[in-house]
């Protein structure tokens, strides 16, 4: 039955507030290898996981869009988990399954399609099988999707499938063979059983916003310079030379700030404050040297300068798409652990490595704060939500393409990387 595209249909499918989500992005995407590069991998939102045993290597991530719902209620999908061959139990010497770690008794809802064109599958937990079945899609009109061929855009949207869990863990498995994953959504205290998604009241999403700290307008800058609550340092030489400007202010154990509040305009928005201790204000070390938690490197980055400091965006709402582009602050692997949105951990290589300056999209599980705790500390070159930030993932290797392609300069005292077309600071984030 076919169904004309509406606005419920755009906003369809936003979690309910009880609701945890795991999805897959970009910045999960692996492929399959001998070496089992996804397994004992655990993906997860809050109090909610799931963990992926694969001792064969077969699991892999990659693009895929299809839509899961109802004719009425649908969400796009873009990313998938692959299982790549049928499961096999543990103990097997290729044990290959998930596990779904429920914070209590609840349901389970499952986006998953066959691995195969021309074969329907099963999936199943604690003893229950649900068919995937193509052809059960319903079939809506998109217009936006209209071509020669398809005039209607006429789209499927597979069913979700819904299996009653119990609190720990819980065994997936697809017996008939590989199956391919887009969503894994946990309710608590929810029966089993359907297919349908959770009624739920769409909200509009938040406007969009883009806090590009490689490019800080001029009035921020001034400002900060003339603060007496702000130390300037100037760090390198020559064209690279920059100024660093270092909050003086000890900021309380647990307790976060508005960087607009103390100083900074262009991080309105954006709170800090270190968990588990106070996020130390600017001060000589015993080596001579000075160095303070809260950094801005003019027209560069911001950082936060300690070990578990908290970057917190503000007053966002569920399935808001919040993209940030950074670098590990050294030659030193580190990482961000996520709440209210997913994916739960962002990873931060050497930042010596080829392709360190990552961006990476978090999609946002329920109304309310984001907020991003860090190892130890990590360059923030850009942060956008619901926009889009395109980033090189190494200038360096850039630079080096052959013209046309690429070509570098100074422009207002700021080196320019040019590449298809498109400009880049000397960070890897575009320019506008």
């Amino acid at each position: 039955m076919k169904k004309i595209f509406t606005l419920i249909a755009v906003a369809a499918m936003a979690l309910s507030a009880s609701a945890q989500e795991i999805t897959f992005t970009e910045g999960d995407v692996v492929a399959a290898a001998s070496s089992a590069p996804l397994n004992n991998k655990t993906f997860s939102n809050g109090n909610f996981s799931i963990v992926i045993t694969d001792l064969e290597g077969k699991f892999a991530i990659d693009g895929s869009n299809a839509f899961f719902g109802t004719a009425e209620s649908y969400k796009l999908y873009s990313y998938r988990l692959k299982t790549g061959a049928t499961s096999k139990p543990a103990g097997d010497a290729k044990a290959r399954y998930i596990t779904i770690k429920a914070p209590s008794a609840g349901t389970v809802k499952i986006c998953a399609r066959s691995g195969s064109s021309s074969a329907d599958r099963n999936i199943e937990i604690n003893g229950t099988k649900k068919l995937l079945d193509d052809d059960a899609a319903a079939k809506v009109d998109m217009p936006d999707k209209a071509s020669e061929t398809n005039p209607t855009g006429t789209t499927s949207v597979y069913q979700i499938h819904e299996f009653a869990v119990n609190a720990g863990d819980n065994t997936l498995t697809f017996p008939d063979g590989s199956v391919n994953f887009y969503s894994f959504e946990f309710v608590a205290g929810e029966g089993g059983g359907g297919t349908e998604p959770t009624p739920v009241t769409p909200t509009d999403p938040s406007a969009a916003k883009v806090w590009d700290f490689t490019n800080m307008s001029a009035d921020a800058l001034a400002a900060l310079a003339a603060n007496s609550n702000w130390a300037a340092d100037i760090q390198g030489t020559g064209e690279e030379a920059y100024t660093r400007y270092t909050y003086k202010t000890d900021i309380a154990k647990d307790t976060y700030v508005d960087l607009a509040s103390i100083g900074f305009a262009d991080g309105a928005g954006i709170e800090v404050g270190r968990s588990g201790g106070k996020l130390a204000g600017y001060a000589q070390k015993s080596d001579g040297s000075w160095s303070g938690g809260i950094r801005v490197d003019a027209n560069k980055r911001i950082q936060l300068n300690t070990s578990n400091g908290v970057i917190k965006i503000k007053n966002l709402k569920a399935g808001d798409k919040v993209t940030i582009n950074y670098q590990s602050g050294s030659d030193e692997a580190r990482s961000f652990t996520v709440t209210n949105a997913s994916p739960a951990t962002l990873s931060a290589p050497k930042n010596s490595e080829e392709g360190s300056n990552k961006t990476e999209t978090l999609t946002v599980s329920a109304d309310g704060d984001v907020t991003l705790q860090q190892t130890k500390a990590i360059n923030i070159f850009k942060i956008a939500v619901n926009s889009e930030i395109t980033a090189i993932a190494s200038v360096e290797a850039a630079a080096t393409i052959a013209a046309p392609t690429v070509k570098k300069y100074v422009e207002n005292g700021k080196v320019v990387i040019v590449k298809d077309g498109k400009k880049f600071n000397i960070a890897g984030a575009q320019l506008k």
